[in-house]
């Protein structure tokens, strides 16, 4: 259940610019998925700071392969919310 709520979180954070710039002012990893938290907790999605890593985790062998293939991945916040790029 909270597993689908950070992926919920993620999906309002790829449509809401300024979650995005709250996210950008963590520097490391344990910081962004605190901060990840407390913003999604503000809006309604109840997840912990493990449920954020494990999702983190869980995208990271397809996140590699999107970028050896030079598909159009973009620059990401930090290692755990991919953002679409816009040309």
């Amino acid at each position: 259940m909270s597993i689908d709520n950070v992926k919920q979180f993620q999906q309002r954070v790829i449509q809401d610019f300024a979650l995005q710039d709250q996210l950008k002012e963590a520097t490391d990893a344990e910081q962004f998925a605190q901060l990840a938290v407390k913003l999604g907790k503000e809006i309604g999605y109840a997840f912990t700071v493990e449920d954020v890593k494990a999702v983190s985790a869980a995208r990271q062998p397809a996140r590699k392969l999107s970028q050896k293939k030079n598909e159009t991945v973009a620059p990401l916040i930090l290692p755990y919310l991919p953002l679409p790029v816009t040309s």
